[in-house]
């Protein structure tokens, strides 16, 4: 009886300690991203994020303003996003990052330019923060 407990207690540790899985963890990441991030609490146009996706800039239920599609890559630090407003025929390469419901994110130059390799103002790209809108999830 012992060996099977100490069998069963060394399956068990391992299983807890196995890594995620990259796919789980990117699927974890593209939910951890859709919503709408707003510049002031109440707004309801910024910047969306939807879980199949699809992405833009403006209202996300009239999807009025740009339209957009995306794509993030979690085994990359900080993390990458691709963003095209042109249907993948170019992208915006940027790097993000969320903490407590506040995305902060670099763009760098637009029609497939170089990505930044730093997240926050004055690091010679396009800085743009937003928090999470309670209201939007899709």
């Amino acid at each position: 009886m012992r060996p099977i407990l100490a069998l069963m207690f060394t399956a068990a540790s391992l299983a807890v300690a196995a890594p995620v899985p990259k796919s789980l963890r990117k699927q974890a990441d593209v939910a951890d991203i859709v919503g709408l991030w707003v510049k002031q609490p109440g707004d309801k146009t910024g910047w969306y994020f939807n879980a199949d996706g699809s992405a833009g800039l403006g209202d996300p239920v009239s999807r009025s303003g740009c339209q957009a599609v995306y794509t993030v890559d979690l085994t990359q630090t900080p993390k990458h996003l691709n963003w095209s407003q042109d249907g993948g025929r170019s992208w915006y390469l940027a790097v993000y990052e969320i903490e407590n419901d506040v995305l902060r994110i670099n763009f760098g130059s637009g029609g497939s330019g170089a990505r930044p390799t730093q997240i926050g103002p004055n690091t010679g790209s396009q800085f743009e923060t937003g928090t999470r809108s309670p209201n939007y999830r899709k």
